[in-house]
């Protein structure tokens, strides 16, 4: 199996400061690593999971005649130039791929520029964010008019102010505080659950995830909290209503 494994950054739009993003390396030999990736920032079990996915594809690789003399190095640098970029034939962004297999011996010239095509077949590890789909990310950037996440250390994620729902932005202490809960906040740092509404493509490769805060979403430490409290004053009073059964 190869990874990922060089850093790379993801394109600005412009002057738009939410599009920002630091595309950190995946290195690994192994198929744990895969399920570290699905786990992300929240351990086994992640909501992360549900957007990577394992698939197997055919690849058209064109190759310099230069790489003729060993076509298996030829297509693995092909295949190692498609990690951590978004790819239309995948429909997703590879993280990795592994059992590669070259499809025909004969290679196809190419009529019009001096390029041999080789089809291969390989399974390819892939980050697919599908719109409805809740992802956490850990919170790089707090401002009034959004709020930017790194999704597995690969993917920009930006909640803009208008998909804020039932937070509002405090001035003093620069954080999003739940109108409901103070207690209930989003800082720098923190890991957030949010949902995907849109996936950008800038082009090159690169992509950005439109997210937003609804039901069931908001700072994972708090909602972790707040669920396993829920959870015990349920249990405790399953309890007091068996007791009560077992005196009458």
């Amino acid at each position: 199996t190869v990874f990922a494994t060089r850093p790379h950054h993801l394109a600005e739009r412009g002057s738009d400061r939410a599009s920002r993003s630091y595309c950190g390396g995946m290195g690994s030999s192994d198929g744990r690593k895969k399920r570290k990736l699905a786990a992300g920032v929240d351990g086994p079990g992640s909501t992360n999971a549900c957007i990577v996915e394992d698939v197997t594809a055919k690849i058209g690789v064109q190759l310099h005649p230069s790489s003729l003399l060993d076509v298996e190095l030829g297509v693995r640098e092909h295949l190692n130039g498609l990690l951590l970029r978004f790819n239309e034939q995948l429909d997703g962004v590879p993280v990795a791929y592994r059992d590669v297999r070259q499809g025909s011996k004969a290679a196809v010239v190419s009529p019009y520029f001096p390029m041999c095509r080789v089809n291969v077949r390989a399974s390819f590890t892939l980050i697919r964010p599908r719109v409805g789909a809740m992802v956490e990310g850990r919170v790089t950037e707090v401002t009034d008019t959004f709020i930017g996440m790194l999704l597995l250390n690969l993917v920009n994620v930006v909640i803009e102010v208008g998909n804020v729902s039932g937070f509002s932005y405090s001035l003093f202490d620069h954080r999003w505080k739940n109108v409901k809960d103070a207690g209930h906040g989003i800082s720098h740092g923190d890991v957030v659950r949010c949902q995907v509404l849109g996936v950008q493509n800038h082009g090159s490769g690169y992509i950005t995830i439109s997210g937003g805060l609804g039901k069931g979403c908001g700072n994972v430490e708090f909602v972790k909290e707040r669920r396993e409290e829920r959870e015990k004053r349920e249990e405790k009073k399953e309890k007091k209503q068996k007791k009560q059964k077992k005196q009458k």
